[in-house]
This record gives C-alpha cells, structure tokens and sequence, in this order.
C-alpha cells in the first residue's frame, strides 16, 4: 500500500510581482510501510468538495525522482479560479504503471488559494511616473498613458452575460472595487457597480449607476444619481440630478437641484425639483421651488415661484392639489390648493384659499382676499373681499369671543358691567337708531332692534313689507301686526277682525253644547309646573270632539272661547225655550183656577 504525506505546498511568484499558476508541491511517499525508492508518476487533481463530484482540473506530474521516500515536483494547473474551495486529490504510480489514489483528498489552504489574486498587478511600463496596481478581476484596465492610478480590485467576467470590468481613465483615478466602475483623472469610485467619477475631483462612494461628471462633484451612494456641476453632491437615493453650482440633493427618488442655477438643495423626497439660487426643498414629493430664494418645506405639488416666496407645505393626493406662493415674499402655511399671489400676501393654511391683493390675507376654505390689504376667513362658502382693508369672518360654527363653544354666529362671553357691556352698538347721527338686524339675504324675514333713538327702544320683527311683531318701551309691550296684543295692564287681546278672516261657515249650537258635555274635563298639573293644578280638557281631547285649530298639540283661547260662546247662545236658547213654557204653563195652571172658582 502507498501512501503520500505533503510537507510542503509553496506558492511561486517571478520576478517583477506578477503573479503565476505554478506552486511546488513536496511530500513524502511510503510503499508497504517503508520510505519509496525510485521513479513515480504522478496525477494531481482539483474538487469542488472533499469527496464525489468530478475534478474540476487537472494535471501530471511524470519521472519524478523519490529518495528514501522524500520527493518534490512543481503543480500547475493553469487558469484555476482559486477564489472557491479546492480539494486536492493525488494518484501516483511507479513509471509506466497504473494511477493508485492515495489517501483522502486534501483541503487548499492559504497558499494555493493566493492564487486568487492572480489580477493583481503592478504595471513596470508607468513606474517612472507612478506605477499603475490593478487587482480583481483580470479584465479590470487602467487606460493606455496613465499613471498612478489604482484598481483595488472587483470585475465581474460574467454578468448575465457580460463581463464587468474595472477601469481608470485618467492619471491617479481610483476604483477601489465593485464591478463595471470607472475613474478619470484624480477622481474615485469606492465601489458598487456601473458608477462612473469623469469629472476631476469627483467621487462615487458606491451604489449603482451613479455618475459624478464635474469638478469635485461627489455622489455618495445610491442608485441612478447625477452630480454635473461643479462641486454638487448627492448623498444617495435613486434617479437624483444636481446640475447647478453647489447644489446638494442628500437623497430621495427623482430630484432635481439646480437646472444650471446655483446653491439650491433638496433634503429628499421624491421628483422635487429646486430652480431658484439657494432654493430649498427638505422634502415631500412633487414640489417645486423656482424663485431665488423660494422654499418649500415639504408635502406634495407644493410651487414658490416667486423671490423669497414660501410655502411652508401641504398640498394633496395628486399634484395638481399643492399650494402655489406665485409673487415675491408671499407665504403659505400649508393645506391644499392655496394659493398667494400677491406681493407679502399669506395663505394661513386650509383649503382653496386665494390671497391676490397686497399684504393681503386668506384662511380657511374657498376664502378669497382679492383686495389689498383685506383678511378673509371662510369656513366653505367661499367669502370673497369687495374692498380694499375688509376683514371677513364666515365661521359657520361660530365665532367665540371669551368662549371656546359659541353658542351661536358670535358667541361673547364676557362679565359686563353697566359701563363695560358685552357689545356696543352706535349710531353716528344724532337723529337716527342704533339698529341690530337679523336676517336672510333677501331680508324677506328679520329681527331688527332700534333704540337709542325715535323709535324709543322698540324691538321689532319683520320682513320686507312690514313688522309683524313689536316689543315697545311704552304704551302696550307687545303688538302683533295682526291688531293682538298685550295690554299694559297684563290682558292678552286676540285680533278678531272681520277683514282679517273668510269662509265663514254656520254652527249647530246644540251639537257643539252635546259634544262639550262628553268633553273629559279635569284638573291637572303641567310637567314643567311642578305643584300647580289647572283646569280643562287636554288639546287632543278638544281637536277629537270639535276639530278646531292647526294641531292637537295646543288649544287656541280663540277656539276655546267659540266652543264656550257657542255652548252658551244654544243653552240660552234652550232656557228661554223653558222659560216661555213655563210661562205658558202658568198662564194655564192660572185659568184652570180661575174656572175653578
């Protein structure tokens, strides 16, 4: 039985550093348990495991010399990716004989597998000037003229298909590693792959695709991203373009800063684009910042156009929803579909809000301050100014002053005091009324109060063609249009006239006294009257037995009197009815004693 023992795996490297495929191999080889004498034969071969699996090389080794069992050969097996695990397999035979396998196979260490850095490479033609080191992949190539540039290492022989090479294209360029990147002059690619630094200066720190094409520019990392102007930087992100002077995207998806003007930024987002000189965009989507100066501080479809102008964010589901500051040092707050396009004019926040006049002002929903100078408020109706300097408030959930749940279109809360009331009204002429008027737009319906003046403190309702209703100071405090009132004296009077009244109709006097006999009538107590007792039918009973009024939920005096007049006129017709029987038959008892006599 033969056996083989390795002493020594050695790598050979030539002169000059470049790295070759041939490495010694000694060992020790026993035949029958004692050292082996003579002149072998032997077969190395590469596994991709310890055991099974076909070599993935091979190579021979013939009439080597054995003494007293020591002996010693050189291995090449050629172009050989050491970069993977390698077992070794040794067969031997005496010379002329057949191949005997020897032992397990042996795992590639260290030395063999130094192999690997078969690409790396120290070019003696730019030794004067710098050498050139390229490493990694084989394809990897420093541009024919260069000198002192580096490849680290990388390259990719196959990328579905396609060999990914390293290069340096100018004098002291640098590729660290990754695959498929390229440096010119002065410029670095960290790694990742297909990143391109062209410009002198520029760096590509890694990512994919990136490019830096200017003086100092610099992309750090990323996907897609451009830096084309000199000193621009992308920190990362996908799809970013800096191609103004200065100009810094530090990541994000799709954004743009600069169009060829300088110092503009975005901080992220997505498809923002920064136009203006130092404008500023720290992220959102969809926005815009073109005036110099001009921010937009995030949200979506947001535009400053105009010289310092602002829009603070906001904006909505699509881009046409975004705020727009379209004049110089207007401002939006935020919100959605705002727009300021007046010199110092403001848009507060909201929705659909319009601020176009001079240091004009709009907050809310669909508030149009067209004027200078105007304030508009709206809750949705869509105010608009008509002057110069209004101030407009539409809150349909009121306006509270000193409260925080108006009760009302203006609610004041406030403790007054004689000399300190809670509203004060005046009226500027000496002859007229201060005048408080409630009502609709066509005023076809109001409350109005006069006082103050000639109207003596009357509070009157009304409409267009006159009061219906009048609460006076003097005389009868109330009087209705309709000729009622309540007398100073307490005493309610019902307008009764006949020009105020039509189809009359005649009444059965004894039905109604029939129909009130059978009225339930008792005392009772009103449930918001705790403790006080009444008398009478209740209003459902009376609407069943004499269907009078609008509802049964009350009984008019007027009705209740007519019921009552007519029950009298029909029991005064039946008492005069029995009192001329009785007559008569007295008349009679009268004669019957006079015959008698």
């Amino acid at each position: 039985m033969r056996v083989v023992t390795p002493v020594l795996v050695l790598l050979l490297l030539a002169a000059g550093a470049t790295a070759q495929t041939a490495f010694s191999y000694q060992g020790a080889l026993t035949e029958a348990g004692a050292p082996a004498e003579g002149t072998y034969d032997f077969r190395f071969q590469l596994y991709a495991g310890p055991t099974g699996g076909s070599s993935v090389a091979t190579t021979t080794a013939t009439g080597v010399a054995v003494a007293d069992g020591v002996f010693a050969t050189v291995v090449d097996f050629g172009a050989t990716d050491w970069r993977r695990a390698r077992w070794l397999g040794v067969e031997v035979r005496p010379s002329g004989g057949a191949y005997e396998a020897l032992g397990p196979r042996t795992a590639v260490l260290a030395a063999p597998l130094a192999l690997g850095l078969t690409a790396l490479a120290i070019d003696p033609e730019t030794a004067a000037d710098g050498p050139n080191v390229i490493g990694g992949y084989s394809g990897n190539a420093v541009v024919s003229g260069m000198s002192s540039a580096t490849i680290g290492g990388g390259g990719d022989p196959d990328r579905d298909g396609f060999a990914l090479t390293n290069q340096v294209t100018g004098v002291s360029g640098t590729v660290a590693g990754g695959s498929g990147n390229t440096a010119s002059t002065d410029a670095a690619v960290g790694g990742g792959i297909r990143n391109q630094a062209t410009g002198r200066n520029a760096v590509v720190a890694g990512g994919s695709r990136n490019q830096a094409t200017s003086i100092s520019s610099t992309v750090s990392g990323g996907q897609g991203n451009v830096a084309s102007d000199e000193i621009t930087t992308i920190g990362g992100g996908i799809g970013n373009t800096a191609d103004g002077l200065h100009s810094v995207i530090a990541g994000g998806h799709g954004n743009h800063a600069g169009l060829g003007i300088a110092h503009a930024a975005i901080g992220g987002g997505q498809y923002n684009t920064a136009s203006g000189n130092g404008a500023t965009i720290p992220g959102g989507r969809y926005n815009t910042a073109l005036g110099d100066g001009a921010t937009v501080g995030g949200g979506r479809g947001n535009r400053a156009e105009g010289v310092y102008a602002t829009v603070a964010g906001g904006g909505g589901i699509n881009e046409a929803d975004g705020n727009t500051a379209s004049q110089s040092y207007a401002a939006v707050a935020g919100g959605r579909s705002n727009t300021a396009s007046g010199l110092y004019s403001t848009v507060l926040g909201g929705q659909d809000n319009r601020a176009s006049g001079t240091l004009s002002a709009a907050a809310g929903r669909s508030a149009q301050a067209l004027h200078d100078q105007a304030f508009v408020w709206s809750g949705g109706t869509g105010t608009s100014s008509t002057a110069v300097g209004q101030f407009l408030v539409d809150a349909p959930g009121g306006v509270g002053v000193g409260t925080n749940a108006p009760g009302g279109a203006v609610h004041v809360t406030y403790a007054g005091t004689a000399s300190r009331p809670q509203l004060v009204l005046t009226e500027t002429a000496t002859t007229g009324d201060a005048r408080l008027r409630l009502g609709n737009a066509s005023n076809a319906a109001y409350w109005e109060i006069r006082g103050g003046g000639p109207s003596n403190g009357t509070l009157r309702l009304g409409h267009a063609s006159g009061d219906v209703m009048a609460l006076q100071s003097t005389g009868s405090p109330i009087v209705m249009a309709n000729g009622a009132s309540l007398t100073a004296g307490g005493a309610w009077t019902n307008a009764s006239s006949l020009y105020l009244k039509h189809d009359f109709a005649p009444i059965d006097g004894d039905a109604v006294l029939a129909t009130l006999g059978t009225l339930p009538i008792a005392t009772w107590t009103y449930d918001a009257e705790p403790g006080v007792r009444h008398l009478g039918p209740t209003s459902q009973d009376f609407a069943a037995a004499f269907g009078l009024g609008g509802s049964d939920e009350a009984i008019a005096t007027v009705d209740a009197d007519g019921v009552a007049l007519a029950a009298l006129q029909a029991l005064l017709a039946r008492v005069e009815a029995l009192e001329a029987r009785v007559a008569a038959q007295d008349a009679e008892i009268e004669r019957l004693r006079a015959g008698g006599e």
